[in-house]
């Protein structure tokens, strides 16, 4: 793919993102001239990060990797897209790809998702959820891939809460069953720590005041991609991926209705799976460990 599609791709994601902001912060400022709003029923989140130039383990070609993405959500019921761009240096070295062209282009993905989290009668409750996404490069033909999670939870105290359940995902390469739990304390807090300890998600957090909070977090990435018809190093192929490490972020709220942090990354566990167009790997690859930074801009309205 040319640079011009990857470039115009990401003026699109940051178009969108920008109209969705400036539309949302009207809406906010017409809101505080008619008096205290309501539970925001809608938010919008806008996300990006960027990791420096990494090795491929045992070889000396490297990649960096660009992501973006925007969410629309509403009562558990969300709608997003992500964008991923790697940038390769020294392809004549990569173990894989034709030795001069990238090895693929920028990767879209795109999911329909809905969960929920509800008490039942006194300490018991339930959470779940269900997800449906495309990730491909051009073509969307064999991107589908789903999600269910389903647990049980005990509201131990008004601060301290516990779930534990599994999850199923299945893609057109692979399929697993994954655990799902979490211990959470003291999430609905406006100052003092508040965390969250878990499989997928980790973060904990403390918050100054109603304006500033310092968050530390596990990141966790992974998609799968259906590559391009005339992809060089996959032809009709899939590349799927997995990205772990930890985020150190500033968060400021100037308003009830929109948050926005600044983080740097560290990603110290990377591989990656290329298969061909049979749904056959072909061969699975590491990378070094990353340094990077990200950003979030999360509204309600």
């Amino acid at each position: 793919m040319s640079a011009m599609p990857v470039a115009i791709h990401w003026r699109i994601a940051s178009a969108l993102s920008t109209v969705l902001s400036l539309l949302v912060l009207a809406r906010a400022a017409a809101a505080e001239e008619q008096g205290p709003p309501k539970e925001p029923p809608w938010k919008i989140t806008s996300s990006a990060a960027a990791y420096g130039q990494a090795e491929v383990k045992s070889d000396r070609g490297s990649m960096s990797m660009a992501r973006a993405g925007v969410s629309l959500e509403r009562s558990g019921l969300s709608l997003s897209y992500a964008l991923v761009d790697h940038d390769f240096e020294d392809t004549d070295r990569l173990p894989f790809g034709n030795g001069h062209d990238e090895p693929w282009g920028a990767l879209h993905s795109m999911a329909l998702a809905y969960h929920r989290l509800e008490r039942v009668r006194g300490m018991y409750g339930w959470f779940g959820g269900v997800s449906l996404a495309s990730g491909f490069e051009q073509e969307l033909d064999n991107s589908l891939s789903g999600r269910a999670w389903l647990g049980g939870m005990l509201f131990l105290s008004p601060k301290w809460q516990v779930g534990l359940g599994a999850g199923y995902g299945a893609s057109a390469v692979d399929s697993e069953w994954l655990p799902a739990f979490f211990l959470s304390y003291n999430r609905a807090a406006t100052e003092g720590m508040s965390f969250s300890l878990g499989f997928p998600a980790t973060e904990a957090t403390y918050r100054f005041n109603q304006f500033w909070a310092v968050r530390l977090a596990a990141v966790l990435e992974s998609g799968t991609y259906r590559l391009a018809d005339d992809n060089p190093t996959a032809p009709r192929g899939y590349y799927k991926a997995l990205d772990v490490g930890g985020r150190l972020g500033l968060s400021w709220t100037p308003l009830p209705m929109l948050e926005t942090s600044l983080g740097a990354d560290m990603l110290f566990y990377r591989e990656f799976e290329l298969f061909d167009s049979g749904e056959d790997r072909m061969d699975k690859y590491y990378q070094e460990d990353a340094f990077g930074a990200s950003a979030k801009v999360i509204l309600h309205f």
